[in-house]
This record gives structure tokens, sequence and C-alpha cells, in this order.
């Protein structure tokens, strides 16, 4: 960690220019590092980038995301002064420390990129001597936050590679999930009048037939002017109309390709309209009266 010591008697401009410094220095590129690899790594984000400059072959790894922190402790003048220097500094140093969104990751991904910011802390001498555990206690605050925590804890990372771990899996999953929604097959079906027939509903609609009847234009429950635009009943005129399983057997409701989360729909003619059906040889048929 790199160390500062201020008796808040620097100009705010001279501190905002030595971690504008610190920064440039984190980016030097390593002897013989490719410019264009490092240029690649740079725009990907994560961790890869370090292995390019130079920081990296002189200090240890941290075992954080993150360039080596630096430490400000402010002492002299009064709390409230000092309190005034740290809020000062603050914002024109965010640029620096605050991180970067993982971008071109899926949606949802809240997680914060800290691979190539400075994690800077602050505390006061007076703060330090006046806790029992010291240093150790919690007398330090990341900029950025505004609780005082340990110094573990104030460089610690919670909303960083480990939250992206969780919101990518989770994003994974969703993609997953609409994929195999937009290659489940849609399935057409014969219509005779009265019989009943088994309709595939859409991914996440709700459920009718063996789990109960539903009522027609319910929420969820697929519209059977749809099914009819659709093609899936291809007669002019026939009404759909949702009815139970347990009118009749599990098997021949649900048919020889259909299951207990399809539609049952019974299509019936129109009252007062025929529907025209014809035979298999193309020939027209008699005509079904409307009951």
């Amino acid at each position: 960690m790199l160390l500062e010591v201020d008796r808040v008697s620097e100009p705010v401009d001279d501190l905002v220019a030595k971690l504008r410094r610190y920064h440039e220095w984190f980016e030097l590129l390593a002897p013989k590092a490719d410019a264009n690899k490092e240029e690649a790594a740079r725009s990907h984000g994560g961790l890869a980038v370090h292995a390019f400059r130079l920081w990296s072959r002189l200090y240890p790894a941290t075992g954080r995301e993150g360039y080596v922190p630096v430490a400000f402790v402010f002492t002299g003048k009064s709390a409230a002064q000092r309190e005034s220097r740290i809020r000062r500094q603050e914002q024109p140093v965010r640029a620096y420390f605050a991180g970067t969104t993982y971008l071109g990751r899926e949606a949802g991904i809240t997680a914060v990129d800290y691979h190539q910011a400075v994690p800077v802390v602050v505390t006061e001498l007076e703060r330090i001597t006046a806790d029992p555990a010291r240093a150790a206690g919690a007398v330090w605050r990341r900029l950025g936050r505004d609780e005082w925590q340990t110094l573990h804890e104030a460089l610690d990372n919670p909303d960083g590679d480990r939250l992206y771990a969780v919101q990518h899996e989770q994003a994974r999953r969703r993609r997953a999930e609409r994929e195999a929604a937009e290659r489940r097959p849609s399935r057409r079906v014969a219509t005779r009048a009265g019989r009943v027939v088994a309709v595939q509903p859409p991914m996440g609609a709700a459920r009718v037939g063996a789990r109960g009847p539903a009522a027609a234009g319910a929420p969820g429950v697929r519209d059977p002017a749809l099914v009819l635009r659709q093609g899936l009943v291809d007669r002019p005129g026939v009404v759909a109309r949702p009815v139970e399983v347990t009118s009749m057997s599990a098997s021949a409701a649900r048919g020889p390709r259909g299951s207990r989360d399809d539609y049952l729909l019974l299509l019936e003619p129109p009252r007062r309209m025929g529907c025209r059906r014809r035979d298999r040889r193309g020939s027209a048929g008699a005509v079904a009266e409307g009951r």
C-alpha cells in the first residue's frame, strides 16, 4: 500500500495531481509488452490487462481487484477541517477510484469492474490514536463510501468480481431459458367440430385443462381468436373454448402427442352458420350444421 501524509496544508489540487500521477504510472507498459494486446485486454476489462503493466513486475499481487491501494492520512487542524479536506478531495478523483461497469455483458449486470481503478482509503491520525485497536480498528474510509471500516473491509470489493460471477450465472440461465423457448416447436392440429384437441401454450402462459376449467379470455389463456389467426384452427366460424380433462380419460384428452401442460380446447361449429369441409380427395363434403 502506498501512503501519503497530509497536515491539511497542501492544496486539494496537489492531492488530486498526486493521485492522477499514480494512476498514470500504473498504466505504464512493461518492457517488451505488446501494446496491441494490452489495448485489447484494456477494452475487454478484467484482470488480464495487468500482465502487460510495469507495476505488476515490481509489486506483489494484492489479491484484490485494482491497482496498488493508496492511503491518505490527514492530521492537524480541526476535525471539521479534516473532514472538509476529505470531501473536497473525493469528487475530483472519482474517475481514478470509482471503477467501470462490465461493458458488453448481459442485461442485469450491476457489478463494478475495479481492475483498472486505484483503491483510495483515507483516515485521520487523531482517529487512529483514539481507537483502542489503533489502525486495525474501523478508522478507514474508502472514497466512494460513507461508512468507516477496518482496512480489510475498506479494500474489499463486494460489488466487484464476486457479484459479477453470481449475476453472470443468473444471466446465463435466463439466456438458456429464452433459447429453449425459441426452439420449442409449435404444434398444428387437425380440427373437426366437437372434437377435443390439444394446443401447446406459449412458454410461461397460464395452464388450463388438467388444472381445471378456465373462462375464455381469462388472463394468461390463449385467445381463441388468436388461435384461429395463427392457423392452429383453420375453419372459419369454428368456436374454441377450454374444457376440463376430467370429462374424459387422460389419454384421450392428451392425445397421442399431448401433455398435461397443453390447453384443451373444444372446437364447436357456430350455431347458425355451417362450416364446409372437404374430404381427403379435396371434393366438397357435407355441411356441419350448428347447434
